[in-house]
């Protein structure tokens, strides 16, 4: 609670991502049916061979337990690219799949 650290499995963020846009941006999905946050990395550093710490722009609003996470995302903020955009249908009619060129978008 009001810290803005978390802690990850060291994967090599701090070492090779080093908080760079765009992936730069984080977001929790919980199992509890709590929203999920979203925030934006602004430091990082491995503090053991396992553990890489993430700094975050404004500080959790709780205490959060690792069983509580469902889901950890980096996100990368796009656009769409141009105008054209496919829809493509399967035979049954009921799925359908969004074709669409996207660009990063750097803040």
């Amino acid at each position: 609670n009001a810290s803005n650290a978390m802690d990850v499995a060291n994967w090599g963020y701090a070492q090779f991502v080093r908080n760079r846009q765009p992936k730069n941006v984080v977001r929790l999905t919980f199992n509890d049916g709590n929203p999920a946050l979203i925030r934006t990395i602004t430091a990082s550093a491995t503090t053991s061979p396992t553990v890489d710490r993430l700094t975050v722009d404004t500080n959790w609003p709780r205490t959060i337990l690792p069983s509580e996470i469902e889901l950890v995302e980096y996100v990368e903020k796009l656009r769409f690219d141009s105008d054209r955009i496919r829809i493509e249908y399967d035979e049954s009619g009921i799925r359908a799949r969004l074709v669409a060129p996207v660009r990063a978008v750097f803040e």
